[in-house]
């Protein structure tokens, strides 16, 4: 912490991480390992210097009094007396300073299932009676967890550090201004996202106007500390307009500073270098980087209070979310880091219900309930993304989900009053769209939404245990069923290569063809599996679908990459489009040209094998000079890369070699020619025989019996061998 110093109680000179820890007598307490052994500890936390060396960081904990009998608690008899009990070092330095408990974990009441426990056990006639609400329900519950009243001092201290940051409250809020402005991939409505940084300005303003900063701070810490520790109660007919009072002001909470500091640290990564806020503020790119990862420790502050208190709300979900963003980003969507937070994220959404449809008893103000379906439509979505990438199963499984998408509505249409939110639902089709050319934030939540469902069950074949002939059958449902589902979708979420000349907003654009690229992803990923689990054992096995799909996502690929490399800001989705999309797509063209070229097939119809070797050599290049840049150099990309350079320069070479030996089985005839001058020697190239631009192609409309032709002898171990999951396919939550 680094201005942690400056808020010592008594004006202690004592370091800032060994304060708060002194017995009654004056002396400072030792942790539980030291003591036990009777060795001299540094009183250091959360860990001491010792624990940390011997490895056993995860018992170091300060007991407020080891050698006091705790009294029973009077409880109800079916909870276990060892619930109170700490179970690990984080639960035991949880429970510092704990005088009283009561439960303050908010949740969406909503039902439980019957067989739950708590419904079991409040039934007086369990099977013939029940009571469905949840075991995280406002409902007492020996299943609910518990929050102490009283604060720890270091708590107080890190929440003096986190306000600290709010000198630079007026850089991050032209950040969060313009992220709200360009983003198209926004959960919050805009005005409350607005509202909430507006508020914070009075308190940053009595914090750098007091004569006593540091007695201020301290102040100010002790009181958002205490509003955080109050259940957050949101009333069923809250007004929209009146939402964001009962998080900021004199209501300000923890978790609300975590989620403006995480959303500016996400801005700072993902706004482009022209941005003109970035001409006195972190003009270079290291400068952004340090207050990027300053805004994200902040935040992990926040929710790291928020979990030793056990406060759980719709605001934490939001944190949680914006946090997965930022550590995705920083991290790689594959890494174990971003897969340990979408879990912490998924965990909640679980706990507090939003993974249900509410019933009408626990239904929350309309236009809050269709912020819970965002939510909960991006981490569906997120969820199917990173278990393809990762190769594990998903964590929110459909078939216990039953939160519908969210509505095609507007940020002003969701924050005017109910009247207004009804008229603008009535004005929808029946599926909930639009009926006018309205792209929005919310448009791609719910189509991406739509096709994560097919994701799903694509994953369930290929991570799953089942026959031969079964999986065939519901990989064919499969492929109808998306294709049914995209044709569903309005005409204006067409993506055209033609947009990025013809819409203002190359965001806009860019989210339709990210759209598209999914669809056709799936469409191959479905191919893929086909082919591997059916086709492959036939030495026949036709192969030409898998190619066509595999040919499309490429083109529609190489296409795009050359708008998005000249739009400025748009590097980093640049990448992510080659590396998710163009790469194991491009693998499997690249293998097919090799071995047509050690048959000596003809070449691919109707594209010709230089066409084709040239829109992925194209790939290849963009990917090599990716790499060679440090900051997407880590080794997804790297081998997924090396592997389709190596396996071009193979192709190449069996092509050439072939093309030299049909050449010398020509007959030769002797013709006298007068006598030259010695001529340097030549290298003799292949004649390509027909050469068409590399542009976009309609490969959908392709011959496909053509490809078949020159892939016979492709074996699934080649294909399986590549372990696409290894290329980190999937995007990063909001991308």
């Amino acid at each position: 912490m680094s201005s942690v110093a400056g808020h010592l109680p008594n004006g202690s000179n004592a370091p800032p991480d060994t304060i708060g820890l002194n017995r009654r007598n004056g002396k400072q307490r030792s942790c539980e390992p030291c003591r036990k052994v009777k060795t001299r500890c540094d009183h250091r936390i959360p860990v001491c210097r010792r624990c940390q060396v011997k490895g056993i960081a995860h018992e170091c904990f300060y007991h407020p009094a080891p050698l006091t009998q705790s009294r029973p608690l009077h409880h109800s008899s079916s909870q276990s007396p060892s619930r109170h009990q700490p179970h690990n070092a984080l639960a035991a330095r949880n429970t510092t300073s704990t005088a009283t408990a009561t439960s303050a974990f908010v949740t969406t009441p909503a039902f439980a299932g019957l067989v739950a426990t708590s419904a079991v056990l409040s039934s007086p006639s369990p099977g013939l009676e029940t009571n469905p609400h949840s075991a995280f329900s406002d409902q007492p519950s020996s299943f609910e967890p518990s929050q102490v009243k009283q604060t720890n001092p270091v708590d107080e201290l890190q929440v003096a550090d986190v306000l600290s940051c709010l000198s630079e409250l007026d850089f991050i809020s032209k950040l969060f201004k313009r992220w709200y402005e360009v983003s198209e991939v926004r959960i919050l409505p805009t005005q409350f996202a607005l509202e909430a940084i507006s508020s914070l300005h009075p308190t940053a303003t009595s914090l750098s106007a007091s004569p006593s900063i540091h007695s201020q701070t301290a102040t100010t810490a002790a009181r958002v500390l205490q509003t955080t520790l109050q259940s957050l109660v949101i009333p069923p007919d809250t007004a929209a307009a009146d939402f964001t009072r009962l998080l900021t002001g004199p209501s300000l909470r923890l978790e609300t500073l975590g989620l403006l500091f995480a959303t500016a640290g996400l801005a700072a990564l993902k706004l482009p270098n022209t941005e003109f806020i970035f001409i006195h503020h972190a003009p270079s790119k290291t400068e952004r980087k340090a207050f990027a990862s300053k805004m994200s420790s902040a935040s992990e502050t926040c929710l790291a209070i928020c979990d030793r208190y056990f406060i759980v709300n719709d605001v934490t979900v939001w944190l949680r979310a914006d946090n997965l963003t930022l550590t995705s980003l920083v991290y790689g969507n594959t890494s174990p880091q971003a897969w340990h937070v979408s879990g912490l994220l998924f965990n909640d959404i679980v706990a507090l219900n939003l993974h249900r449809q509410p019933d009408e008893a626990s239904r929350g103000p309309l236009f809050l309930e269709e912020i819970r379906s965002r939510v909960f439509a991006a981490a569906y979505r997120t969820d199917k993304a990173m278990s393809t990438a990762c190769g594990k199963p998903p964590r929110l499984p459909r078939h216990y989900c039953g939160r519908r998408q969210p509505l095609h509505l507007r940020d002003d249409e969701l924050t005017g009053s109910e009247e207004d939110i009804r008229a603008a639902i009535e004005a929808l089709d029946e599926d909930g769209w639009s009926q006018r050319e309205n792209l929005h934030s919310t448009t791609w939540l719910r189509s991406r939404f739509v096709l994560s469902t097919f994701r799903e069950e694509m994953l369930r074949v290929e991570l799953g245990f089942g026959d031969s002939v079964h999986d065939e059958d519901m990989l064919r449902g499969i492929s109808c069923g998306v294709h049914e589902a995209w044709n569903r979708f309005p005409r204006y979420m067409r993506y055209d290569h033609g947009c990025w000349d013809s819409n203002p907003s190359p965001n806009i654009c860019f989210m339709l063809l990210v759209v598209y690229l999914e669809y056709l992803d799936i469409v191959f990923l479905v191919e893929r599996l086909l082919y591997i689990r059916v086709h492959a054992s036939n030495s026949q096995g036709d192969d030409s679908a898998l190619l066509t799909a595999a040919a499309l996502v490429l083109s529609t690929t190489v296409t795009s990459s050359r708008h998005l490399s000249r739009s400025s800001g748009a590097y980093i989705d640049y990448v992510w489009v080659l590396m998710f999309y163009g790469l194991p797509s491009a693998t499997v063209l690249a293998l097919a040209l090799k071995k047509s070229a050690n048959l000596g097939a003809r070449a691919l119809h109707p594209l010709s094998w230089p066409g084709m070797y040239r829109q992925l050599s194209a790939l290849a290049a963009d990917l090599e000079g990716i790499v060679e840049t440090s900051d997407y150099s880590h080794s997804p990309m790297k081998r997924g890369s090396k592997f389709l350079v190596d396996t071009l320069d193979e192709a190449l070479n069996a092509r050439m070699t072939t093309n030299a030996t049909a050449t010398a089985a020509i007959p030769s005839v002797t013709v006298s020619v007068p006598p030259q001058e010695p001529a340097q020697p030549s290298i003799s190239m292949p004649s390509f025989s027909s050469s068409l631009p590399a542009e976009s192609f309609d490969f959908l409309s392709m011959d496909e019996g053509a490809f078949g032709e020159a892939m016979n002898c492709l074996d699934a171990s080649d294909i399986a061998a590549l372990d696409f999951a290894s290329f980190g396919r999937g995007d990063i939550w909001g991308a």
